[in-house]
């Protein structure tokens, strides 16, 4: 066993962090919204911005430091970026106060499941490259 990497070991909980906000956040939201309300708790915006950000960033450090991969594994890759971007964008568009409410509903249940399937793709990939 090798000299511990801290910078990658806090990069990939930063990742799953983020992640993990972003995807409890968007279902709550969507949660909220289909009982009625907003959907947009004050402080919401905010944290969605940072973060996509935050998994943005840490996402590309991740993807840097990966060494080799099987094959197969950028293909699966590609599908697994595309939700993901799919997420990213939906969940900034549905974070602005001015949307209808019918609208961000529907655009946040997208995300949510987006988001479940990409955390899934997420797994396999991290099963795929051991």
């Amino acid at each position: 066993m090798g000299p511990v990497d801290i910078l990658g070991i806090i990069s990939r909980w930063t990742h799953i962090a983020s992640i993990a906000v972003l995807t409890g956040g968007c279902l709550h939201a969507w949660l909220a919204a289909r009982e009625g309300g907003s959907g947009v708790p004050g402080p919401w915006p905010r944290a969605v911005r940072m973060a996509v950000v935050l998994a943005v960033l840490s996402g590309i450090r991740n993807l840097l430091a990966k060494g080799a991969t099987p094959p197969g594994y950028h293909a699966i890759f590609g599908v697994k970026m595309l939700l993901a971007l799919h997420v990213l964008a939906v969940a900034i568009v549905a974070s602005k106060p001015e949307m209808d409410g019918a609208k961000r509903t529907r655009l946040l249940g997208g995300v949510a499941a987006s988001a479940f399937v990409t955390i899934l793709i997420s797994a396999y990939l991290r099963w795929l490259s051991q």
